[in-house]
This record gives C-alpha cells, structure tokens and sequence, in this order.
C-alpha cells in the first residue's frame, strides 16, 4: 500500500497536480516498484548533492531529518495539508526576509490574525485592511532598504581596506607621482584622472552620448598588458568612468595616454577573472579614430 501511494503522489507531482490517486493501478507491480524506486533514488540523491554543497557554517540550518518529515508529509499526506502548507512556507518567506532586516514579527499573532480572517463568515472590510497593510509595508520596505543600504557600505568599505586594495591604491599614487615627476606634462582632472597628450586631434570632443571608434591598449603599472583592441566602437557612456572622461576630452584623430586610478576604474572589487585587482590603477594608451555624435 505504501508504494502504491508514493507512486500516485510521484505521478501526481510529475503531472503538476496534488489531486489524489486511486489505490488501484492498471500498470504491472513491477513498473510501478522501478518507478517507485528510481524516483525517490534520484531525487533524493539529487537533494543530497545540494545539501553537500552548502557551506559548513549553514549545515545547521538544514537538518536532514526534518527535510526528510517535510518530504513525506508532502507525497503522503492530503492536498488541503500540502497546499497549507505551501500557503504558510511563501508567508513564512516574507517575514523570515523582515525578521533578516532587524524587524521583529510576532508569528503566533500572525497565525491568529490569519485564522481570524479566514475563518469569518464573511471578508472583512478590505479597504481599510489594506490601507494599514500598505502603511505598515511601507514602513517595512524602507527599513529593509536602509539595511541593505547599510550592509553595502559596510561590505564596500571592507574591501577598501583590505590589505590588497590598501596597497594597490598607493602603489597607483606612487607611479602616477613619479610619472609626473619624470613628465610635466601630464595633466590631472579635478575627479583624479591624469592624462598625458600625445597629439591632438580635429573636430568636435566627444560627449557622454557618443559612440567612438579607437584604437587602444590597457596595461597595469608593471606593464602587464590586460587588453587591447584596434577599431573598437562603443558608446562613451558604457566604458568605465575614468576611460569615459577621457575620451570626453578628445577629438578625431587625438592620442593620449590616461591614467586611471582604481576608484575611476574597476573600484574595490577589481575584475571577476582577477586579471585587475582591487584599486588597480590602469594605463590606457589610445587613439580616437572616429566620433559618431
């Protein structure tokens, strides 16, 4: 009888549907113990994988016994359960993402105010309901953001003062002080960009709204060439800022060397291949061949 019912229930979910299955089956026993079997072998393997891949500090968050009572309630238990179930785990969701954000849920005042509600021989008045539910929401949604705001500073700010981004960051100032030193030339903008002019170009300068075609080459203080690429056409807006700003300063034809340091670059976190690291400054070496305003 027991494998008669998860074959329904595993039937049933194949099909997307908790309606319930007959205890009887056309299908020979034999079909229906591999059914039975491959389907709770490999989904159970496939839950395993999934928990072997949370981190060890998690694992305690997911028991797999409770996992497992989850499972069996949900293939042998009736579909008014089950569905209440679902109902309660997306509100469960909602304020386990408040209760994340520091604000305090009284759960038990949630079950009775949703047992209340549901119950009633007829719907509240939902005009005023949902007029506290939006205030109230309201409220929730700006203190969610102010926590989140909060925790992106704090984690940005972890990585400007990690060793690495530290010691990237003076290294940059130090060529770029030396670099100046050796070549009065090079000029600096009020954002920190430094730029050496090589030739000037003909024409009107490029805009924040320009599509540019050039020539040009990246390198890191050492040298290290990272990229480069002859007749290259993209929009000014779209580059990194310190390349947009310089770009903005030339015209058709101009070849100039910028210096951009990190937080005019790829900032704390650097690139995701780690090609440019945190606060990398950067070298560009480029010529505009072309302005489409």
């Amino acid at each position: 009888m027991k494998k008669t019912i998860l074959a329904c229930g595993a039937a049933a979910l194949m099909m997307g549907s908790l309606a319930s299955c007959s205890g009887s089956s056309a299908a020979p026993s034999s079909f229906e113990d591999s059914l039975s079997q491959s389907l709770g072998q490999v989904s159970g393997s496939q839950l395993n994988m999934q928990y072997n891949q949370i981190p060890e500090e998690m694992r305690s968050q997911f028991n797999k016994e409770d996992l497992l009572k989850g499972v069996e309630i949900a293939l042998t238990t009736d579909t008014s359960y089950v569905q209440g179930v679902q109902i309660g785990l997306q509100l469960a969701g909602q304020i386990y993402q408040m209760e994340k954000a520091g604000i305090k849920v009284d759960r038990r005042a949630v079950i009775n105010a949703y047992k209340a509600a549901f119950m009633a021989d007829s719907v509240a008045d939902m005009d005023a309901a949902m007029g506290t539910y939006q205030r109230v929401m309201g409220e929730v949604q700006k203190i969610m953001m102010q926590k989140q705001e909060a925790e992106m500073k704090a984690e940005a700010e972890r990585k400007a003062n990690s060793p690495e981004a530290k010691k990237n960051e003076e290294a940059g100032k130090a060529f770029l002080a030396q670099k100046m030193k050796e070549d009065p030339s090079i000029k600096t903008t009020a954002s920190g960009l430094a730029y050496k002019v090589v030739s000037e170009g003909k024409g009107e300068t490029a805009t924040p709204t320009s599509r540019v075609t050039v020539n040009y080459k990246g390198t890191l203080i050492d040298g290290t060439e990272f990229d480069a690429n002859d007749d290259a056409t993209f929009p000014v807006g779209g580059v990194i800022p310190g390349f947009g700003e310089g770009l903005q300063l030339m015209n058709e034809g101009a070849h100039y060397i910028l210096y951009i340091p990190g937080n005019l670059a790829y900032g704390v976190d650097g690139t995701p291949n780690g090609s440019i690291g945190p606060n990398d400054m950067l070298v560009f070496d480029v010529v505009v061949k072309s302005i489409q305003n």
